[in-house]
């Protein structure tokens, strides 16, 4: 906020003018923008009195399908891995080579399905 209101050679005083606020205000509007504790609303209201446009996204660090993926690989784990505690305790635990297969098999499942139980931990 703070550097497209000195690119267009703004001072404080023709901000907070331009906001409706008090020019002391407009450090305080500035600092917690840079802390990260400004309100989008009041974001967008600085926008608009420095002629700009806000953009509000959130964008995926990873393909949504690939956090599907892996949340349902995890869930298949924890899932298999408690039947698998209790058949250890039976003396009928599962093959390492099977339990990979079932891990897949089942987060296959998840995948398809998507039930809202994927994201319980």
């Amino acid at each position: 906020m703070r550097v497209i209101r000195e690119s267009l050679s703004m001072t404080r005083s023709q901000f907070a003018k331009r906001l409706g606020i008090a020019r002391p205000n407009t450090y305080k509007l500035e600092a917690d923008e840079v802390s990260e504790s400004v309100s989008l609303a009041r974001l967008s209201r600085a926008a608009d009195a420095l002629d700009c446009r806000l953009v509000y996204a959130l964008i995926p660090k990873i393909s949504l399908e690939e956090t599907v993926k892996r949340q349902a690989f995890e869930q298949a784990k924890r899932r298999l891995e408690r039947v698998n505690i209790s058949q250890s305790l039976e003396a009928s635990a599962l093959s390492d080579d099977s339990i990979s297969q079932q891990i897949h098999d089942i987060a296959m499942e998840l995948i398809v399905e998507r039930p809202n139980s994927l994201w319980d931990d």
